[in-house]
């Protein structure tokens, strides 16, 4: 069981190294306006971005709080509401079907 606990927080360190270089790479910062001239670059595909940005939002490490206060900033708050609740059901399905996938020990 040891090895476990040992893999996991590999994976976590992986994750937060992953994320960190996405950072670098993608030159995201932490303020709404930097998401905002990102978001309107990238024309008709914004929202689907947007969606994708939340749902990996904890790898890049970006606070929820900033992404959807941008998204009602950039869509209005009805469409805002509705990108950011797909990405947030993409946040949380990705772990539930990882372990799901894992199975029972």
């Amino acid at each position: 069981m040891p090895w476990v606990a040992a893999l996991a927080l590999a994976a976590i360190a992986l994750s937060i190294l992953v994320g960190v270089v996405l950072r670098e790479r993608f030159d995201i910062e932490w303020s709404t306006e930097s998401l905002r001239s990102m978001i309107d670059d990238s024309g008709g595909w914004a929202p689907l971005l947007f969606v994708a940005l939340v749902a990996v939002r904890m790898i890049v490490m970006i606070p929820g709080v900033l992404l959807l206060t941008a998204a009602g900033v950039l869509f209005g708050a009805v469409d805002g509401s509705m990108y950011g609740a797909a990405g947030l059901t993409i946040t949380a399905m990705a772990p539930f079907g990882v372990v799901r996938s894992a199975g029972p020990e």
